[in-house]
């Protein structure tokens, strides 16, 4: 990921609360999501940061079609990508687009 000009913002623990605020201060304009990461964050009260921040690309595997639409339109994401091979996806992105990227682990 260094030798592709990419970053990578990794937070201890995964926080609907901090997440926004994660993603504004470090300036990052794709996330990657897995499971129901995308729901906890549609279950949380609305505020100012859901659409001040620079997202551009959401990426990875588990978000559900019946939240989709209201997930995008919430937090003004433009393009939502799926892949059932995350791994191999991850790799091509990493190395291919030199994006800005949020990661999370779940410790």
């Amino acid at each position: 990921m260094i030798q592709s000009g990419a970053t990578l913002v990794v937070r201890r623990k995964f926080s609907t609360k901090h997440f926004w605020k994660d993603i504004i201060e470090n300036d990052c304009t794709v996330f990657q999501y897995s499971g129901e990461l995308c729901r906890y964050l549609l279950s949380c009260p609305e505020s100012e940061d859901d659409k001040c921040h620079k997202i551009r690309l959401a990426f990875g595997n588990g978000l559900r079609p019946d939240i989709w639409e209201e997930f995008t339109n919430r937090f003004n994401i433009t393009q939502v990508l799926f892949s059932f091979f995350l791994f191999l996806f991850d790799f091509f992105f990493f190395f291919f687009f030199h994006c800005f990227i949020y990661e999370l682990i779940f410790l």
